[in-house]
């Protein structure tokens, strides 16, 4: 289940079933109000994407769709449109941040960060990791992967000529001794900090806003895509 909304204005929370089905909970009744039939498989993942007031679901065999919950104030989930649905990925899919109200990051149990645009239906492989990526965590332009390979990498969005988001590795961050399963990112006050846990039963703190700064100046000397391509 996936609820970005605050409880004291909304109090439903939108819950998925093996038998693709979306569930509107009441939360201060505690019952189920109303369904909408997404897929014929069950729902593996859900997403409240902020940016345009919709939810993106994965189905068990990685098909997305795209819930227009606009109206979702006024009406029950059952009376909301399914706006998109798109084909299947050859792979599971194991994590999947949206980052606009058409482009969305995910892994899958291959190698790469893959980048989706629901506009042109394409996805763009940004490699580096040498084993799956088990978390991402995306803020104000940056993403960070946590990979079974025991690192976790900082990237960087920019919007290339063609206005096209691209995305460049900025630190491969090291110090795990096992896999890494999650990390959070802090992006204030022109602080760059990442919180990481792994399978080595660590948690850990990076703070990598002095080489973060030194690296902008380095680009400022530059054009964006000379440096990034």
């Amino acid at each position: 289940s996936d609820s970005n909304k605050s409880l004291s204005v909304i109090p439903y929370l939108m819950l998925s079933t093996s038998k693709g089905l979306l569930y509107e909970l009441n939360l201060k009744s505690g019952e189920m109000t109303s369904s909408l039939k997404v897929f014929n498989q069950g729902i593996t993942k859900i997403k409240f994407n902020h940016y345009n007031q919709s939810i993106l679901a994965i189905s068990e065999d990685q098909c997305f769709a795209s819930i227009d919950v606009t109206n979702i104030d006024d009406a029950d989930v059952e009376n909301c449109s399914i706006q998109n649905i798109f084909p299947a990925y050859c792979q599971e899919i194991l994590d999947i941040k949206v980052t606009s109200s058409s482009n969305f990051l995910f892994s899958s149990n291959d190698l790469g960060l893959k980048y989706y645009d629901l506009e042109k239906k394409s996805t763009q492989i940004i490699e580096g990791h040498k084993d799956f990526i088990m978390h991402i965590e995306y803020k104000n332009g940056f993403v960070v992967t946590s990979s079974k390979d025991s690192t976790l990498r900082l990237y960087k969005e920019y919007v290339s000529k063609s206005y096209t988001s691209k995305f460049k590795c900025i630190f491969s961050i090291k110090g795990h001794t096992e896999a890494v399963t999650n990390s959070a990112l802090i992006t204030k006050n022109s602080s760059i900090i990442v919180c990481s846990g792994g399978k080595d039963k660590s948690i850990k703190l990076w703070d990598l806003t002095e080489k973060y700064n030194f690296i902008i100046s380095e680009i400022l000397e530059k054009s964006q895509d000379d440096y990034y391509n």
